[in-house]
C-alpha cells in the first residue's frame, strides 16, 4: 500500500484551560477532525467524526504540554459515499485490523502571537510517520 497521510485540520473546542489548570475537556459537538486526501488524481476531503482528545496544553509550559488523539477510522465521512467506504478497505485503513488511527505529540512550538505547532507521530494501520499540526489558540473567554 503507498499512501499520503492525509492533511489533518482539528478544530477543537474546549472546556477549562490554564486559568483552572492545564488540563482540557474536549467540547464533542463543537470540535470536528477534518481530512483531505488525492485519491486517483482527484481531491477530495471529508471528518472523523468519532475521536477522542486528551490534551494537557500551557503555553507557559510548552515542554511539559502533551496531546493524544485518537480517530474511530470506523466512521469516516467523506464527500463522496464511496470515497469514505474505500477508505476502510484493506488497501487503505484496513480497519478491520487496525480500527484506530493515533497521533501522540512529541514538541510543541510557540510561532508568536496565538500560533503554535504540534510535532508527533502519527499511526496509521501500522505505519508511524512523524507530522506537524499547525494550529491557533483561540480563548473565547477574553
Amino acid at each position: 500500500m503507498k499512501w499520503s497521510p492525509p492533511f489533518l485540520i482539528l478544530l477543537l473546542s474546549w472546556a477549562g484551560g490554564p486559568a483552572e489548570g492545564a488540563e482540557w475537556r474536549m467540547v464533542a459537538a463543537e470540535s470536528a477532525v477534518t481530512f483531505a486526501v488525492v485519491i486517483e488524481g482527484s481531491p477530495t476531503g471529508g471528518a472523523f467524526p468519532e475521536f477522542s482528545a486528551d490534551i494537557d496544553f500551557d503555553p507557559a509550559k510548552l515542554d511539559q504540554s502533551r496531546a493524544v488523539i485518537v480517530f474511530d477510522l470506523n466512521h469516516i465521512e467523506a464527500f463522496y459515499s464511496d470515497v469514505a467506504e474505500n477508505l476502510k478497505k484493506e488497501s487503505w485503513f484496513d480497519v478491520q485490523r487496525f480500527p484506530e488511527a493515533r497521533f501522540v505529540s512529541q514538541e510543541f512550538r510557540h510561532l508568536g502571537g496565538r500560533d503554535f505547532q504540534v510535532t508527533g507521530d502519527l499511526t496509521i494501520r501500522d505505519v508511524t510517520r512523524r507530522e506537524t499540526l499547525d494550529f491557533t489558540l483561540v480563548k473565547y473567554d477574553e
